[in-house]
């Protein structure tokens, strides 16, 4: 079902970005961030929703990048 007009559309971008950030502060609620965190995440969501969560992350603990090449390889490795 697409969105009817643009507002409609940017409502709904607005509340699933709302809803990514509260995932968010709930992952870093369980416990320090671990490269294991960033492979869980990759493995549960599709790649934009990943993509969001990681950079949440990434914004709110400013982890490793190291951790994020790491995420990357363990997704890419499981999709081929």
């Amino acid at each position: 079902m697409a969105p009817s007009n643009t507002a409609e559309y940017l409502s709904i971008k607005k509340n699933e970005q709302r809803r990514l950030e509260i995932l968010t502060s709930e992952i870093l609620r369980t416990g320090p961030i671990t490269k294991n965190t960033y492979v869980a995440v990759g493995r549960i969501f599709v790649k934009e929703k990943r993509d969001c969560i990681v950079a949440n992350l990434e914004k709110r603990k400013q982890t490793n990048a190291a951790l994020l090449i790491r995420l990357a390889a363990a997704v890419d490795g499981e999709s081929k």
